[in-house]
């Protein structure tokens, strides 16, 4: 009959192979359990592992002979390693939706709600072309001089012959003025609705709200500008 003390150094000795030993002895049962951290009971004799089970308890009560083990599938986490290298940059992604555009103007209180092209101006006509509908913020450069029998009177920028109320200029001092006395004026404003993709015409209109023209110049062409700022109503 062996000593406790006998036992505890035989169960030093052969713990490594009983380590092994177990893997082989349950690989049908608890090839699953190495997926999660189980604690591990059987029962050592002889080096080898009998009545393995997942727990604190083995299957089965181990033999006066044999000395219960338990161990767990997971060990003292180890030391930090030393820091990797930095990676390649990663390509870049796609573009992003475009966001959200508001565009308004701002009408000083006098303006007509409905403006009406009373006099043109042919020569200030010019053609663009856009590739995306929308709304457009449109900039027009013009001399010109109307005189109204009556009261002031406005100009304005076009778009393809509608008034772009946001860009309307009042001009009182046009009512008994010489007709030769061009203004020059910088006309801006947002339409009020969306433009379609295409080509367009910027013009320039004039309207006598209280009465009507009598005499109208124009001189010194200018270009304009066109820009899509976003989808009207």
């Amino acid at each position: 009959m062996k000593t406790a003390k006998q036992q505890r150094m035989r169960f030093r000795v052969l713990l490594c192979s009983g380590f092994a030993a177990a893997f082989v002895v349950g690989v049908g049962t608890y090839a699953t359990a190495a997926m999660a951290d189980r604690q591990y009971t059987g029962c050592l004799r002889n080096g080898q592992i009998s009545a393995l089970a997942v727990g604190t308890s083995p299957s089965a009560a181990c033999a006066a002979t044999a000395v219960q083990i338990s161990w767990s599938e997971t060990g003292p986490a180890g030391a930090p390693g030393p820091q990797g290298a930095t990676g390649p940059r990663g390509a870049v992604g796609p573009r992003g939706p475009e966001g959200p555009v508001e565009a308004v103007n701002a009408i000083y209180a006098n303006v007509p709600e409905v403006l009406t092209v009373q006099v043109g101006f042919d020569l200030q006509k010019v053609s663009f072309t856009t590739t995306n509908p929308g709304r457009l913020l449109v900039t027009k450069q013009v001399k010109a001089s109307v005189k109204c029998d009556t009261g002031s009177v406005y100009f304005f920028a076009t778009v393809d012959g509608v008034p772009v109320r946001g860009s309307a200029v009042s001009d009182q001092s046009r009512e008994t003025s010489n007709i030769d006395q061009t203004r020059y004026m910088i006309l801006n404003g947002v339409t009020s609705k969306t433009i379609a993709a295409g080509t367009h015409t910027l013009g320039v209109g004039a309207m006598c709200p209280s009465g009507r023209w009598t005499a109208s110049s124009t001189s010194s062409v200018y270009s304009g500008t066109a820009m899509v700022v976003g989808s009207g109503k």
